[in-house]
């Protein structure tokens, strides 16, 4: 009777295996769901390695088919049969990033380390979360020890540039795209990165050749029109500042900032009842906008109605804006103009 339900049982869960491997690598997960399910069932009261490999297979499953709980009780499986399973760590770490719990993530990551301390994609992730919760040095630390298991791998490069870039650190955080770009000169993101960096030091000839690549290999990329029509503002290029921010609007248009962006354009035209109705539209989006508020107060001046324009002064100050060197200047016109001081 023993030999009987032992073959029975194995023969079973070979054809788990066999299923879960058909699911496990399919890209539409969700139609395999009930047999998981039920593959789950069958390998229950089973503890051997090939159990565990099922359950890590199945949460990958789940995770693909985004039911999270599911596939961390599956991983949690897994790890309880065999307990150093690092990829179950890793993989369990991953669906919990998803669902928001870094602690726990950053746990998991820490553990497949432990089990596998060349695991260039658990030092990754970990690095992820560390720079999620702000705690860059660890952050860098973790997307060094991937750089040095792994010299080409772009995305450790991106992130740590990332981390670079939050702390200030923008010359270490170009050098790390630019490192990125040379192993992987198809990604938008780098290379619209970079142009938000090269826009921050006034490099805008930089800016816009990044923008525009960015464009190359994505066209649909609405904040890298943004970003290269607000440029090409500040270059005094109105004529092909606008073609960009119209793109922009067209491909999001429910982004106050790109209506801020072309509202700027039109301000400095003195086209101001087309400014007026763009910050209208930015401030309708976000109502917390101050610096709309503050540009829509020069459109008003442009149009000499001057309650209104200090009405938004006041209310953009309310809001914690600070004016710049151009915005005070504008305001010493406000007040001799005006003949108010508030």
């Amino acid at each position: 009777m023993k030999k009987i339900i032992i073959v029975s049982l194995v023969s079973t869960v070979s054809l788990c295996i066999a299923f879960i491997d058909g699911a496990y690598s399919s890209q539409n997960k969700n139609c395999y769901i009930p047999n998981i399910i039920n593959c789950s069932n069958i390998i229950a009261d089973n503890n051997s390695i090939d159990s565990a490999v099922i359950y890590f297979k199945c949460g990958v499953v789940f995770d693909g088919a985004g039911r999270p709980v599911e596939a961390i009780s599956d991983f949690t499986k897994a790890i309880k049969i065999h307990p150093k399973f690092a990829m179950a760590y890793y993989n369990r770490g991953i669906v919990y990033e998803k669902t928001g719990d870094m602690s726990q993530a950053i746990y998991d990551y820490s553990k497949s380390i432990e089990l596998n301390p060349k695991y260039e994609n658990a030092y990754y992730s970990r690095g992820t979360d560390y720079g999620k919760q702000g705690n860059f040095v660890q952050a860098i630390s973790d997307f060094n020890k991937t750089i040095e298991l792994n010299p080409k791998y772009a995305r450790a490069y991106i992130n740590r540039g990332v981390v670079f870039r939050r702390q200030g650190n923008l010359s270490q955080a170009i050098s790390d795209y630019s490192r990125a770009i040379e192993i992987n000169p198809n990604d938008a993101y780098v290379y619209y990165d970079r142009g938000v960096i090269y826009t921050k030091q006034g490099k805008l000839a930089q800016a816009i050749a990044d923008y525009a690549k960015a464009i190359e290999i994505n066209p649909k990329y609405a904040k890298a029109y943004d970003n290269r029509g607000a440029a090409y503002s500040e270059q005094g290029k109105f004529s092909q500042a606008l073609p960009d921010l119209i793109e922009a609007i067209k491909l999001n248009p429910n982004d106050s900032r790109e209506y801020y962006n072309r509202g700027r354009v039109y301000d400095k035209q003195n086209k101001f009842s087309q400014a007026l109705s763009d910050y209208n539209k930015a401030i309708e989006l976000n109502p917390k906008d101050e610096k709309a508020y503050f540009s829509r107060a020069f459109a008003y001046f442009g149009e000499k109605d001057y309650n209104k324009a200090w009405a938004d002064v006041n209310k953009a100050e309310a809001l914690g804006y600070s004016p710049d060197k151009e915005g005070l200047e504008f305001l010493g016109k406000l007040k001799k103009l005006s003949g108010r001081s508030q």
